[in-house]
């Protein structure tokens, strides 16, 4: 991976800048990407790249990968454990 150097407010550089690390894998949000964009849609589609700000590079959707995901309860507690609600974790 390497580091990208970014402005903290870009529309002011004087304000100074922190790294960035950008690696071979790249998360895109989920509101930038369509499979089947409307008209109009200006982030990453089938055939329709995007460049990736302040690194310099541009990416083109070359395959959509799914994975569903999922998460179980296990079907038996060890002796002593404790199953904490929703409501206990969020304290």
């Amino acid at each position: 991976s390497l580091d990208i150097q970014v402005p903290n407010f870009p529309a002011d550089e004087t304000k100074g800048f922190h790294q960035v690390p950008f690696a071979p894998i790249v998360f895109i949000e989920r509101t930038d990407f369509k499979e089947e964009p409307e008209p109009g849609f200006k982030r990453l589609a089938w055939g329709q790249p995007v460049g990736l700000r302040h690194t310099g590079y541009v990416i083109e959707l070359q395959r959509v990968v799914k994975v569903r995901a999922s998460c179980s309860l296990p079907t038996a507690v060890p002796a002593g454990a404790r199953i904490l609600s929703l409501t206990e974790l969020s304290h």
